[in-house]
């Protein structure tokens, strides 16, 4: 891990204009975003940490603006993973209602900025709840921006007084997409266990005997927002996973979906990853596929969509057909656009002449059969949490977590009628085709937790060790008749196997 220091940021910021990083968009990618991320890591550890470190992609989204939405898309990314608050002026003038720079930018940018500010609120709660309360309430704006508003309102872990302010507004709400994602978000915060957003869950509690009568059987092809946790007082131990679904009446797909996982140790809590995917473009694509007979067989519905996507390859729209991004503790390492350039990449690497031979290869290797082996070790942990005391000896908490994952894998592939030595895929079309395949994967865990006094003159601590093993094999066999379309897959019985899991816990003090 490089150290956020004044140097590093230096040395990072030198190579925004370097040649050979601007040519490669990936380097560009992993250097813009890398930035901002040592800008948090430098003022976590110094919280008076200048506005100066920032300033620079100031100028690059102000540069950008409406001539170059990706390269003002990556500007918001990195003023997001900065969470300065210094940033919250350049960012409100990419909001819509509220900048006068984002009337002409798409939505996806819209989007991007009210991200922007998800970190900052983790350091400014208050004046980032100013900002997403005026988004979400401005029921003029697309119903995607006032959801994105909404998370970002509940972040910041709202009060009672607000928590019912937006409860009073959705009694009025005419969007059924932003009351169901809103109302579904505050009911599954009302199971909440964890001790960080206990107010916010019995703030829901409140705002859900208002909202019940109305909303309670609106259904999942609305948005929603689902959220799970379990947390542990005595080992002051957790986990939670939110996943948000924003949907549109008007879209085949939705629009977003966003998945988020946390976890709680000591007191303190983490959001280890977090992945997001956007099928705008996608949509439009598939929307312009024109209305096929229920009754037409699969190749002309193939045809259909493949020359929806042919179509919107001709067209001169830039909007990608889909995005993804990562983010992990709460960092953005990586985003990737499904747009023109990558597709066409992608076709002319499967129609050339080395995927075909290696095609060829893979489905002779199937038909003869194959026997796959991996095994990986793992450090999936290593925290370690020292606490004063009023005693004054130092409170020690630490876990340890390894693991070694081991899969082994047979593949089996019969056709029917037999193919001949020479022949071609294209008659793979015209065949039965049965896959029958063998998985055994495991994996043992190790898990130490140390908790208790451990100085150079004092060690006196109560440790636990774990070990769990888990076997989870399984036999499969699917059948795809190409000629009918039938697909069939089975599971098929398992012989010798007695055991799935096992542990074995034990506590001791030293």
């Amino acid at each position: 891990m490089v150290t956020a220091d004044l140097e590093a940021i230096t040395l990072i910021q030198s190579m925004f204009s370097e040649k050979k990083i601007q040519e490669n968009p990936i380097l560009r990618e992993v250097v813009m975003l890398g930035y901002g991320t040592l800008v948090s890591k430098y003022c976590v550890e110094n919280p008076a940490c200048p506005a100066e470190l920032v300033r620079p992609i100031h100028e690059l989204a102000v540069q950008a603006n409406k001539n170059d939405i990706e390269g003002l898309i990556m500007a918001l990314k990195v003023l997001g993973n900065a969470g300065h608050p210094s940033s919250l002026k350049p960012i409100t003038k990419f909001l819509p209602g509220i900048g006068s720079a984002a009337a002409d930018l798409p939505l996806r940018a819209h989007i991007e900025a009210v991200q922007a500010m998800r970190n900052i609120a983790k350091r400014e709660p208050k004046m980032i709840q100013d900002m997403a309360l005026q988004l979400f309430m401005d029921k003029a704006l697309h119903s995607e921006v006032r959801m994105a508003a909404a998370i970002v309102l509940f972040e910041t872990k709202l009060p009672m007084g607000l928590v019912i302010t937006l409860a009073n507004n959705l009694l009025t709400e005419k969007s059924l997409q932003v009351s169901s994602f809103v109302y579904s978000y505050m009911k599954s915060m009302t199971r909440n266990t964890s001790p960080d957003l206990a107010s916010v869950a019995s703030a829901c509690n409140v705002a859900l005997r208002i909202l019940s009568p109305k909303f309670d059987r609106l259904s999942y092809r609305f948005s929603r927002s689902l959220y799970v946790d379990t947390y542990n007082d005595p080992w002051m131990m957790g986990a939670a996973a939110s996943a948000f679904y924003i949907n549109d009446a008007a879209t085949v797909l939705p629009r977003s979906i966003v998945a988020k996982a946390r976890t709680y140790l000591a007191g303190a809590y983490a959001d280890v990853v977090e992945l997001g995917v956007r099928t705008e473009g996608m949509q439009e694509a598939l929307l312009k596929i024109k209305e096929v007979p229920e009754n037409a067989d699969r190749m002309t519905k193939m045809r259909q969509v493949m020359k929806a996507l042919s179509e919107w390859r001709a067209t001169p729209s830039s909007q990608p057909l889909a995005s993804v991004y990562v983010k992990v503790f709460g960092q953005e390492v990586a985003f990737a656009n499904v747009d023109k350039d990558v597709f066409n990449q992608l076709i002319q690497l499967a129609s050339g002449p080395a995927m075909k031979s290696y095609g060829r290869e893979s489905l002779d290797a199937l038909l003869a059969g194959v026997t796959l082996h991996y095994a990986k070790p793992l450090l999936l942990s290593e925290v370690r949490r020292i606490i004063p005391t009023s005693v004054g000896l130092p409170m020690e908490l630490s876990l340890y977590t390894t693991a070694v994952a081991a899969a082994s894998a047979e593949f089996k592939a019969t056709v029917s009628p037999s193919l001949p030595a020479d022949y071609q895929v294209a008659q793979l079309l015209k065949s039965d085709i049965s896959m029958r395949t063998t998985i055994s994967p495991s994996v043992s865990t190790h898990v130490y937790a140390v908790m208790g006094v451990n100085t150079a003159f004092l060690q006196a601590v109560l440790m636990s060790r774990a070990k769990v093993h888990t076997l989870l094999p399984a036999k499969l066999e699917a059948r795809l008749d190409m000629i009918k379309g039938n697909f069939k897959l089975q599971l098929l019985p398992l012989k010798g196997v007695s055991k799935i899991a096992s542990a074995r816990v034990e506590t001791f003090a030293i």
